[in-house]
């Protein structure tokens, strides 16, 4: 765990407050002895361990509660490959807080006082040196231009990533180029999947860190065309939301696809402008990229676009030719 407002935990000393009130509160206190003293002296040494129980959780919750708003202001982020567990830093000073009540109300007892003091101190020691750790460790990663990625990655599945060359289809040459964008990613990077067909498909749908279950449904059976055109802009929207509950800093979106024009919406502006606003909206702007991935030489996505003849009026036993324009619209 680390503190994006470092300088804040110096706030922590605000716990004292209550303390000295609760110590300055005590010593005001007058002792006067009077003759029916002696009956309510036996009645409060019964009750003294409740009383005594009862001032320590009310300090206790007032020394957390000031804990807990300076660890609010101090904003603790926890980094996906984060070096010292959190549970060490949050808890420690919790536990001082309290540690902090409980001595101010055995003030009295200096044994016990001097124990708890002595482990408040470790205590606060052991998070600053921790989170300071953190600190370095995570400063050191970034440093070194090793920030942690979220990966968002859809392959197109529509039918023509069926099309098969050299005994592979697309798709299928798609999933290798997914392996190798998983062999690339850093300890700490996530990803996630989708296949983009006439609706997106989540196969993956929020970026996990584990990329060994990332391969395993690379690998399986299932994961096949979805059929009909890819809509684009429909996968970028999922991909954009897959991206905003990923933790890494900085995003990524990976579009394999055979760069078929249908599905691409490109005189849908509004639709472009809302996905483009989805992107701004994020706390960091995702990163595109697009890979192409080459068509069959084989096929060709040829249509008649038009027939024309050489002849306005065509007549009996009078020879006449025709034009045919064939337009490939596949790209």
């Amino acid at each position: 765990m680390i503190f994006l407002n470092w300088a804040i935990l110096f706030g922590l000393a605000a716990l004292a407050i209550p303390v000295i009130i609760h110590l300055l509160s005590r010593n005001r206190l007058r002792q006067t002895d009077w003759a029916a003293m002696q009956f309510l002296l036996s009645s409060l040494a019964a009750r003294r361990r409740t009383l005594v129980l009862e001032e320590i959780l009310l300090l206790a919750v007032r020394c957390s509660l000031l804990a807990f708003v300076v660890l609010a202001m101090a904003r603790p982020f926890i980094p996906s490959s984060s070096a010292i567990p959190a549970y060490i830093v949050f808890p420690s000073i919790v536990a001082a807080a309290v540690l902090a009540a409980v001595a101010a109300v055995l003030w009295e007892r200096q044994h016990v006082r001097k124990r708890l003091l002595i482990v408040l101190a470790s205590l606060l020691a052991i998070a600053g040196l921790a989170a300071g750790v953190e600190r370095w460790v995570q400063k050191k990663r970034w440093g070194a231009g090793a920030q942690s990625a979220d990966l968002a990655v859809i392959l197109d599945a529509s039918s023509s990533m069926m099309l098969e060359a050299d005994g592979k289809s697309n798709f299928a040459r798609a999933i290798e180029e997914t392996r190798e964008a998983v062999k690339l990613c850093k300890r700490g990077d996530a990803v996630s999947l989708f296949l983009a067909g006439p609706a997106p498909k989540p196969v993956i749908p929020v970026p996990i860190p584990d990329l060994g279950e990332v391969r395993k449904q690379l690998d399986s059976p299932d994961l096949r065309p979805l059929g009909g055109q890819m809509a684009v802009l429909d996968a970028l929207s999922a991909a954009a939301a897959s991206l905003s509950e990923g933790r890494n800093p900085v995003k990524r979106i990976l579009l394999i696809t055979d760069g078929q024009s249908a599905g691409w919406e490109t005189k849908s502006e509004a639709r472009w402008q809302f996905v483009e606003e989805i992107f701004k909206a994020m706390p960091t702007r995702p990163q595109f990229i697009c890979r192409r991935l080459p068509m069959p030489r084989s096929f060709c996505n040829l249509a008649v676009a038009e027939i024309t003849q050489s002849r306005p009026v065509v007549g009996p036993d009078r020879p006449v030719s025709f034009n045919i324009r064939i337009a490939n619209t596949g790209t």
